[in-house]
């Protein structure tokens, strides 16, 4: 499903409406797409705010922007566009609502595949990234907890709370392993450029972590949950080698689990790959060349951390944050280059496309 180009790439794309977008270069018709996109978004969070009920009525066709606005994000006019009018939050927070209004006949799971495909897209944009650093004040989605945090953390959020629904139904739903495929990717684009994850965020990353890390599912190797490790290990690696500092709550969380590290290294080393089918022999290379860094930094700072506690008497995790290492330099090696992840066009993106244009029809 994935593309690790840096931003959505049209040019071979056969869909003559984005062929049409690739022509626009007029500020003044970006804008109009622009402000255009977000009026329409925005009417799920007027309707939530309104004092008086039922109104404001939302409009029928919800379902069918989120379509639209999937094409869109592969425009990079659109996207750069949507950055320098300062709307791209707004964006993003329109596409979570529409997505939770989805009709009673629309498939949920094709609106969550399309919903994936629109943050990963987004996200593969550097410029994007960056402006999800601004604090989010807006209007959260109702099966999201309440947080203090930025941008980043109501995608990284969102994705993860996907991605840990969509891991039960893996096995017998290919849209449920595309909808977490695309989730984690998201996550690793945000991973780089995020200015540290809120406390939410991290508790459910690691939850995702140790439940693909159970024993049962390292035995089933590529074919079980232990399928999506390398994506989980490449975000954490890319956090802490790009934005340790301001990433307490992440590093914390990596050095309380130093144990679930070293089983974890311990077992991909044992694997045998000489032999083995590529597929198989990558997935191990992706787990090794993510955990020698992050088990390395674990041996050297966690002996550090629990010695502090135990010097200053501190029961409270809080305050065990404070000790953390200012600095990770030169315990790590020099940082890898990081990947930004798009959507290809691909048939079961387009299944779920045609879903929800057909149904609303």
């Amino acid at each position: 499903l994935n593309s690790t180009s840096g931003t959505p790439d049209d040019s071979c794309a056969k869909n003559e409406f984005r062929r049409l977008l690739l022509a626009i270069t007029s500020e003044r018709e970006v804008s109009f797409m622009v402000e255009g996109v977000v009026t329409l978004l925005g009417t799920v969070s007027k309707e939530r705010s309104s004092y008086l009920p039922n109104s404001l009525r939302l409009p029928p066709f919800l379902s069918e922007l989120l379509v639209l606005v999937f094409h869109l994000s592969r425009c990079p006019k659109f996207v750069e566009g949507a950055c320098e009018e300062e709307e791209i939050l707004n964006v993003v927070e329109g596409v979570l609502q529409a997505a939770d209004k989805t009709p009673e006949h629309v498939s949920e799971t094709a609106v969550g595949v399309v919903e994936a495909a629109i943050l990963l897209n987004l996200t593969a944009y550097r410029e994007v990234c960056i402006e999800l650093d601004e604090e989010f004040e807006g209007d959260l989605p109702d099966e999201l907890p309440d947080f203090q945090g930025s941008g980043a953390d109501l995608i990284a959020l969102r994705v993860l709370t996907q991605a840990a629904e969509s891991l039960g139904k893996c096995k017998a739903s290919k849209s449920h392993m595309n909808i977490a495929k695309m989730g984690l990717a998201t996550f690793s684009n945000l991973a780089p450029f995020a200015d540290g994850f809120c406390v939410e965020v991290t508790s459910r990353m690691f939850a995702i972590f140790e439940r693909c890390s159970k024993p049962s599912q390292l035995k089933r190797g590529r074919a079980g949950l232990a399928t999506f490790l390398p994506s989980l290990l490449e975000a954490f690696d890319s956090a802490l080698q790009y934005k340790y500092s301001p990433n307490t709550n992440l590093a914390y969380g990596l050095m309380t689990r130093q144990a679930l590290f070293e089983e974890l290294a311990s077992w991909a080393a044992g694997v045998p790959t000489e032999g083995a089918a590529k597929e198989d022999s990558d997935f191990v290379q992706g787990l090794q060349v993510h955990l020698t860094p992050i088990v390395g930094l674990l041996k050297v700072t966690v002996p550090m951390l629990e010695a502090e506690v135990e010097k200053q008497e501190i029961s409270s995790s809080e305050e065990a944050k404070d000790l953390l290492p200012r600095s990770i330099l030169g315990l790590m090696p020099a940082p890898h280059a990081f990947q930004s992840r798009s959507l290809r066009p691909c048939a079961p993106l387009q299944l779920s496309m045609e879903h929800v244009l057909v149904n609303s029809v």
